[in-house]
């Protein structure tokens, strides 16, 4: 129990940074949170295959319909299969530069190496 919690807190420190990393506008640091060959599906549905490909969407969302956006990311639901590998079901609030209020639901796959945990894949969808 002791070691799912420290993994637990170790998830949620890396969430923070990756709000933290979104909230600069820092796609590079963003994409650095998903592993080499992740996947990513974002709110759109549009399919994201690679970190490359992953930082490179955030680079224009952060440009465009995300331009001074401001995301919170609660984890609501965390699950350790192994302890190399982990479900999290995030409820997150974007808050667009006008003030509005987007709510969204990510589901991820997360593993753990030498490095820390990095997502394997996530899927976005927007919550009205």
């Amino acid at each position: 129990m002791k070691e799912e919690q420290t993994a637990a807190a170790a998830l949620r420190a890396m969430f923070d940074d990756a709000e933290q990393a979104w909230n600069r506008g820092d796609a590079h640091r963003y994409g650095e949170f998903f592993a080499e060959d992740a996947t990513y599906v974002g709110r759109a549905g549009h399919i994201f295959a690679g970190r490359a490909a992953i930082r490179e969407g955030h680079v224009e969302a952060f440009a465009g319909p995300f331009r001074g956006s401001r995301l919170k990311i609660r984890p609501s639901h965390l699950r350790f299969i192994t302890d190399r590998f982990a479900i999290a079901h995030l409820d997150i609030v974007t808050v667009q530069a006008d003030g509005t209020d987007t709510y969204a639901v990510t589901t991820s796959l997360l593993e753990r190496t030498a490095a820390g945990w990095h997502l394997l894949t996530a899927h976005t969808t927007q919550v009205e």
